[in-house]
């Protein structure tokens, strides 16, 4: 009986409770967060962008430049680069889809005449040959509803306008991402000394430890993904002009930065080019190139670029970078995609710290 208190008595040791503090600290801001995600997403956004940026931004503050102007100055930089960026990326764009609306109608017969028979045969039924036929046909379905059937209709209706308000409401929350990512830049000091204020002196030294281990983690993660994502941009865009792909740099372009959320890139990028193929060529063969593309860059990603930019200090299997992203896509939607990678890796360290704690703990160790 005495070593069961004994062991008990252990785990209520200062160490062992600050780590049950924080854990519980972390919950309760996750709680936090998940009420209030919509007003969050683009602040938490804004907080990437500047999390990413303050480096340049500290640079030029250590060569006497005030870091108001030092933040200024990068945004000129940033949309200077933008601009330039559109200058050389629109016209290719536009060329590209002028390209494929005058091949569209070829493209359009090729699937009537060529695919949809198929695609009846192998569904035994027979399709609308065209969108007026689609038209008609289910205008003839919902004159044959009843009046109790259709409720259910303006319950979806009631629901996508819902959706639609959603939306517009977060477009002009994004507008707000530059004047949250300006004040997260120029005061970041400022916050930085209003956190350390809260923390009791005896904890400082270990949570100063802490933090910049999840600096070193963010820092690895946030800045290397990036890289990551310009990169992809460029290898999934120049595959796909070679394959002969309609929209290669949009749809590589597009590709590339949606892998900001790992392994989302990589869908898109093969649902479009997967569909574009098919349109243009209807033949398995450029389907195949296609596939093989995306699946050597997914390579070449996983076993060099990701571990040489991103490093191995996020340290997560992919399984669980998975599992979190479907964690948070349900819980928080697009917010919960967005954070669910960086908040594992985060977590992953007051977990390691936590079981460290628990093995070197009598409770553990005795016999």
């Amino acid at each position: 009986m005495d070593d069961i208190q004994n062991e008990l008595k252990d785990l209520r040791s200062p160490r062992f409770l600050k780590y049950l503090i924080v854990t519980g600290v972390l919950v309760l801001l996750l709680v936090i967060i998940y009420y209030l995600r919509s007003v969050l997403t683009p602040i938490f956004l804004s907080f990437i962008i500047a999390y990413a940026l303050n480096p340049a931004v500290d640079w030029m503050e250590h060569k006497k430049i005030r870091r108001p102007f030092a933040v200024t100055s990068i945004f000129l930089g940033i949309a200077f680069l933008l601009f330039i960026a559109l200058l050389l990326l629109i016209p290719a764009i536009q060329n590209e889809i002028d390209f494929l609306m005058t091949c569209l109608p070829t493209y359009l017969r090729n699937l009537q005449e060529a695919r949809i028979p198929q695609l009846e045969k192998l569904l035994g039924r027979d399709l609308p040959s065209n969108f007026n036929e689609f038209l008609n046909r289910m205008a003839v379905r919902i004159s044959d509803l009843s009046f109790d059937m259709l409720k259910p209709l303006g319950s979806v209706a009631l629901q996508i306008l819902s959706n639609v308000l959603d939306f517009i409401i977060n477009l002009l929350n994004f507008i707000l991402i530059p004047l949250f990512t300006f004040y997260f830049m120029r005061d970041h000091h400022k916050l930085k000394k209003i956190i350390f204020g809260l923390i009791p002196e005896r904890y400082l030294g270990g949570f100063r430890s802490k933090v910049r281990e999840i600096d070193s983690v963010l820092n690895n993660f946030i800045r290397g993904q990036l890289a990551v994502c310009l990169i992809l941009a460029v290898l999934y865009s120049v595959g796909l002009v070679f394959i002969r792909i309609d929209l290669a740099i949009v749809v590589g372009v597009i590709s590339g930065l949606a892998f900001i959320v790992p392994y989302l890139g990589t869908v898109i990028g093969i649902v479009l080019s997967s569909a574009l193929a098919l349109l243009k060529f209807g033949d398995f063969k450029h389907l195949l190139y296609v596939l093989g593309w995306f699946g050597l860059v997914h390579l070449v990603e996983g076993y060099y670029i990701t571990p040489k930019l991103v490093g191995k200090k996020v340290g997560l299997h992919p399984m669980v970078v998975i599992v979190a992203l479907l964690i948070g896509g349900k819980v928080m939607g697009l917010l919960g995609i967005l954070i669910a990678v960086p908040v594992t890796a985060v977590l992953k360290i007051f977990i390691k710290s936590f079981l460290e704690a628990y093995k070197n703990s009598s409770f553990f160790l005795s016999t």
